[in-house]
């Protein structure tokens, strides 16, 4: 804490007096324990201090912008909030990578939706783990992106929600694509992806039609049986997110054959 104030000091030094008086709150603790983060939070009250804030230096973050720097030049990976970021480059913000990691390489729907939960730990080892880098992360974004760009094909009372729908249509495309490539694992695809995207774009848009799909079906079947659709609430249960997921690959499999 204090940093702005510090900043502040220093590009008006010339401007300070023996008159100006600084309150400072100096406290001693043990670096073996998780005080010292509790006091950053909890002292802070001019900008909110939150977990994704306290890991915006962390090792994965720094290792996937230098990643990024190396394999995507175009495009920032923005582990905080920054005006000054280069307005021509795409940017990838880390929570929303976060929750797109969560839903398509975790298959945890239910918890991406969480936001800045998904910072704690232990959450965070989970997503950001040493199998995620750069290509996992763009790969995992760009399904988000491109079911996004698809929305308004989407049935129009789930868009009355549309963060929350898109990120379980993400994890439906994303479950969808392990059934038509047969592979559990889409670490390699998200590789394979990068270096040749025209040799798998047909299996994505599959996968995206699979999602909207699948919503479609489920729309169709609460309005035949009249029965009231909270999808809110249901989108965020992980029974009925792993059922929809499963018939997310059977439509996969329709689509394709």
């Amino acid at each position: 804490n204090g940093a702005q104030s510090i900043i502040a000091f220093f590009d008006n030094q010339d401007a300070l007096t023996n008159q100006l008086k600084v309150f400072v709150k100096i406290c001693e603790l043990d670096p073996r324990t998780p005080f010292a983060r509790d006091i950053a939070i909890r002292s802070n009250t001019q900008s909110a201090v939150n977990s994704r804030n306290l890991r915006a230096l962390d090792g994965p973050q720094l290792r996937l912008t230098d990643e990024f720097k190396s394999r995507f030049p175009d495009i920032t990976y923005e582990t905080r909030p920054d005006k000054s970021l280069d307005s021509s480059h795409s940017i990838i913000q880390n929570h929303q990578a976060a929750r797109c990691l969560c839903a398509v390489m975790n298959r945890r729907p239910w918890l991406a939706i969480k936001n800045l939960s998904l910072f704690d730990d232990p959450n965070y080892a989970a997503i950001f783990n040493e199998d995620v880098h750069a290509e996992q992360v763009f790969f995992c974004s760009t399904i988000r992106e491109l079911v996004d760009e698809d929305r308004d094909r989407f049935p129009a009372s789930y868009r009355r929600s549309w963060v929350l729908t898109s990120i379980i249509a993400t994890y439906l495309a994303a479950e969808a694509l392990r059934a038509l490539r047969n592979d559990e694992d889409l670490h390699s695809l998200a590789e394979a992806w990068v270096e040749e995207t025209e040799v798998h774009q047909k299996d994505i848009e599959i996968a995206i039609d699979a999602a909207r799909k699948t919503l479609e079906l489920r729309r169709d079947d609460h309005q035949l049986n009249d029965i009231v659709d909270d999808f809110k609430v249901d989108f965020k249960n992980e029974g009925v997110l792993r059922k929809l997921g499963g018939k997310a690959r059977e439509v996969a499999i329709i689509l394709r054959d």
